[in-house]
């Protein structure tokens, strides 16, 4: 759930520019246009006889040079059929029978000289590619001389009219004799390192003179004397740590670098040993104070045990899944949609490929990077991290077939989340508290439902059936609900909180209520917070986790049953990335496992036990826990989790709110069978929901209120599908009803007591209506 009195963490996914795109609404307000939306891998391409593409189209059998074939992207795989620009694209060659090179460019357009990727006899490589399109979405691909099978993935797609400009390939750099660049410009002769280079980008090849912040860069070596690598940054900066292209002797090996722009238009590139040549080509550019964020390259993961950026991320070579997050590391902001990332397999056990995508959707047919045994291989992937939920968003998953093998990533540069269009679809947090509900829409806040003691934030107490402004608060990118509390977590990384505060829930110092926000009193930077009944939990930047407010069982983790009116630090967990809270009970993941404390009579936490703990336990009884948990939510005495390796709840289940099939309480993970596609969003007081992101929902346990969404007041064991949800983005769960920001608005159902609902009544609903004014 997106912030909610019962369960869950709230994640921060829209500071950079303060938008994820949720859904349309009527409103009239229209947002620019995206720089990136992310939407794959998808394959569209595999000419190999069984190669299986997204939707069985595309061309079959091996491509024979010189010659081209036409692929069509428009209109498949959820792409729109006008109106692309350009595609960010993962091109893989595969049993070539010769030495020799690829070119993509927009059909119907002169082809470059550039090529796009180059390869020798046998070799399986891949390399990212961003490519204009067609009118009609069509990009053409030339192969010199051989034959060759291709395999295209199609990762995202930058709309006409954004901050990025897509140009056709030109040849910036070629220290080869004898080969041109595009304007006879550039360094010339045999390189040897250790050594750097500046390269010149502006009025180059297309690329303005001014008002440029980074470049989109085809980088390669050919006829290296050694293995070795190379490092591209802007010049003027420090060098980083980094690399962007791994080699062997006498390969010629290719990646696409989106580059920051350093003094006078420049980037240098390092070479780290030996002889080599040089050429880059320039596909596209970023402008200046647009939304694209260029980033000083930091590594984030070294499974070999050498240093990351933070000291953080997995260690010990894989084959397999694997987890990492990424967002507040190396500089990666907060909100990112999209993140620029260099990716290195070393030395893999066996012939294979890694294949990355998003936390909590399913595993794509489609790869990042191919490899052969021993080989060092790198590429740049752009990952898709924006996410409406917030357990899930910043991290994405990794699956190295053919390994154990190494793997690095070193983050580059970051892209927004896509938005356009009206109110509703700019929702960036919901949350869904014990009878009210909130929505951040452009950094405000917006709450309806019960405000007896003052939760909705608007400086009264009269409950209210259509959504009302939160008094005080901008740059607001997350919002999570209690059972009569609320709280928000703003793009400076405070955090504020208002209603009840018997047991000092709002982190002030005081016990007092308040109608409006106040300021939670001594928070280093926050990245997360969560609210339980009459407690709330924050995520620092630093992976430590904070607690305050109500702990008559111990869920503020210190090791006591003293309630904190300001925040403590939990006990027996270090290094955590995801936080969820239940009505007396919290959870949080850390170094790939869920630990939680707190109320444990039904066996909430999950450590075997009905004991409650007042310091972190490990979930999981004997089995050692939850491997990279992905999305951690808890109901008022129940928990879930899902992982790359499935779903599963544990606790009180008199409602069948673990979805299991029975009505038995669980003191360890239950396996728990959701539909295709779909993960835990949130849970309520006694039921649970998940959905596909863009996808079906569905819910189950207590339906009194008809808060399953599915059209009658009847409880389900299993999960069940909400009637007319069909693109689901974000869903909360309160006491008895629920939300979500689906088919382009938002929507409530269950109980509407107090108007919980938002539809400017009183009447319980049993299946989803529409909020009035969003």
């Amino acid at each position: 759930m997106l912030g909610k009195f019962l369960s869950a963490a709230v994640g921060v996914f829209a500071l950079v520019a303060g938008l994820l795109m949720l859904g349309a609404g009527p409103a009239a307000a229209v947002a620019p246009l995206p720089i990136y939306v992310p939407a794959g891998p998808s394959r569209l391409m595999d000419t190999r006889a069984d190669g299986p593409t997204v939707d069985g189209l595309g061309p079959k059998g091996a491509l024979v040079g010189p010659g081209s074939v036409t692929l069509q992207i428009g209109g498949r795989a959820g792409y729109p059929a006008v109106g692309l620009n350009a595609v960010q694209l993962n091109v893989t060659v595969t049993a070539p029978s010769g030495a020799s090179h690829l070119r993509i460019w927009p059909t119907g357009t002169a082809m470059p000289t550039a090529s796009n990727l180059n390869f020798v006899a046998g070799q399986t490589v891949a390399n990212s590619v961003v490519s204009r399109t067609s009118a009609d979405g069509r990009v053409s691909i030339y192969l010199d001389s051989g034959t060759s099978h291709v395999i295209v993935d199609v990762l995202g797609y930058y709309p006409v009219s954004g901050m990025f400009t897509a140009l056709n390939p030109a040849r910036l750099l070629d220290t080869r004799p004898g080969f041109p660049t595009i304007d006879g410009l550039g360094p010339k002769g045999l390189l040897t390192g250790p050594t750097s280079i500046n390269l010149d980008i502006l009025s180059r090849g297309g690329i303005p003179a001014a008002g440029v912040s980074a470049v989109v860069l085809s980088v390669a070596v050919t006829q290296p004397s050694a293995a070795g690598h190379l490092r591209v940054w802007p010049t003027g900066q420090a060098m980083p740590n980094a690399s962007t292209l791994n080699f062997g002797a006498g390969r010629t090996v290719p990646n696409l670098v989106v580059a920051k722009l350093g003094a006078s238009g420049r980037v240098s590139i390092y070479l780290s040993g030996g002889t080599a040549h040089l050429f880059a080509d320039v596909m596209g550019y970023y402008l200046a104070n647009g939304d694209y964020v260029p980033l000083q390259p930091a590594r984030l993961m070294d499974t070999r045990g050498g240093g990351t950026v933070d000291g953080q991320g997995p260690v010990g070579a894989f084959n397999g899944l694997n987890w990492l997050k990424l967002t507040t590391r190396g500089g990666t902001p907060l909100g990112a949609g999209a993140v620029v990332l260099n990716v290195t397999v070393v030395n893999p056990a066996g012939a294979g490929h890694l294949t990355v995508w998003r936390v909590g959707t399913a595993e794509p047919v489609a790869s990042n990077l191919n490899f052969a045994p021993g080989q060092t291989v790198a590429n740049q992937v752009l990952a898709d991290v924006s996410a409406a939920y917030p357990y899930v968003s910043g991290s994405i998953v990794m699956e190295v077939v053919g390994g154990p093998a190494h793997v690095l990533v070193d983050v580059v540069g970051a892209v927004p989340p896509s938005f356009s269009g009206p109110l509703a679809q700019h929702a960036q947090s919901l949350a869904a508290g014990g009878s009210h509900s909130c929505v951040v829409v452009s950094g405000a806040i917006r709450c309806w439902g019960f405000n007896g003691y003052g939760q909705l934030g608007d400086g009264t107490a009269n409950n209210r059936n259509t959504p009302v402004a939160v008094l005080g608060l901008t740059g607001v990118v997350a919002v999570t609900a209690g059972d009569r509390h609320t709280c928000a977590l703003l793009d400076s990384t405070a955090v504020y909180c208002w209603g009840n505060n018997a047991d000092g829930q709002l982190g002030n110092g005081t016990i007092l209520p308040s109608k409006v926000p106040v300021l939670v009193a001594g928070l280093p930077p926050i990245v997360e917070i969560a609210a339980g009944g009459a407690h709330t939990c924050a995520l620092t930047r630093s992976g430590r986790t904070l607690c305050w407010g109500d702990n008559t069982y111990g869920q503020i983790g210190d090791g006591t049953a003293v309630d904190r009116t300001t925040p403590a630090t939990v006990l027996g967990i270090t290094g955590s990335n995801s936080l969820a809270t239940g009505d007396s009970h919290s959870c949080a993941v850390a170094g790939g496992w869920v630990g939680c404390w707190g109320y444990n009579t039904f066996g909430q936490l999950g450590d075997g036990t009905t004991a409650n703990k007042s310091t972190a336990v490990p979930t999981g009884g004997n089995w050692g826990g939850m491997l990279s948990a992905g999305s951690l939510i808890a109901g008022s005495n129940h928990t879930c989790a899902w992982n790359v390796l499935g779903a599963q709840c544990w606790g009180l289940n008199g409602s069948g709110q673990l979805g299991d099939g029975t009505w038995t309480n669980r003191s360890v993970p239950t396996t728990v069978t959701l539909p295709s596609g779909q993960t835990f969003r949130d849970a309520g007081s006694n039921h649970t929901c998940a959905s596909a992101l863009n996808g079906a929902a569905s819910c189950w346990g207590w339906n009194y209120f008809g808060q399953l969404g599915d059209g009658t007041t009847t409880g389900r064991l299993t999960p069940t599908a909400v009637t007319g949800l069909t693109s689901t983005q974000a869903m909360a769960a309160g006491w008895n009803h629920t939300c979500a920001v689906a088919d382009g608005h938002v929507r409530c159902w269950g109980d509407n007591t107090y108007g919980q609902l938002g539809d400017g009544t009183w009447t319980a609903r049993s299946a989803p209506v529409i909020v009035s004014g969003l």
